[in-house]
């Protein structure tokens, strides 16, 4: 692939020039784009990314969820390059995705990164949701990695009986996060591997 991943904001349909239309754009564009949800420029549209973006978010939120990110080609992770927007009525909004969160099916993008920005937030409001997702059954080890990462994170040491709890359940998945794509949520994580 001549880019950084498909999920890149040239395909996004918040793009000002894809007319509001996921997928790939027809042309290649010259000089920066304008996201229209964040009211930024994006200079390399093909490196670039976010949670907002149709295939972590199907259902088109219309608010902004988490950071924007560039490619770093030395790393080949993603790092911010635009932070989370972050009001009173951005947080709500972000406790309303963690409490709708279900056990019955997989996590989305925008779900995983509600946590993470809530986790960076150290957003108390959000310890109860990241509880109830920390417990959801095997095979949502996922689910319960980022729970614990953001409960960690929001928590610090008051988190320590849910890390004793749950880290030997989630700890693999700790260890491929660590080493993810994702710089800041790698971070995290490492953070954690370490107590």
């Amino acid at each position: 692939m001549p880019n950084g991943g498909s999920d890149n904001c040239n395909s996004c349909w918040f793009n000002e020039r894809n007319d509001a239309v996921a997928g790939i754009a027809k042309e290649e564009w010259e000089g920066a784009i304008r996201c229209i949800l964040r009211d930024v420029e994006i200079e390399n549209t093909h490196w670039t990314y976010c949670s907002n973006h149709p295939s972590a978010n199907p259902n088109r939120l219309d608010f902004p969820v988490g950071a924007v990110a560039r490619h770093d080609g030395e790393t080949g992770r993603r790092v911010p390059l635009y932070p989370s927007p972050d009001t009173p009525e951005l947080r709500d909004r972000l406790v309303g995705i963690l409490d709708a969160m279900s056990e019955d099916r997989r996590a989305i993008g925008v779900e995983f990164t509600a946590m993470k920005q809530l986790g960076l937030w150290k957003e108390l409001t959000a310890t109860g949701g990241l509880r109830r997702v920390l417990a959801f059954r095997e095979g949502r080890d996922l689910e319960a990695a980022y729970a614990l990462v953001a409960l960690a994170s929001v928590l610090g040491d008051g988190a320590e009986p849910d890390i004793e709890l749950h880290l030997d359940r989630v700890r693999p998945t700790l260890e491929r996060i660590d080493r993810s794509v994702d710089a800041e949520l790698g971070g995290l994580a490492n953070e954690l591997l370490r107590r």
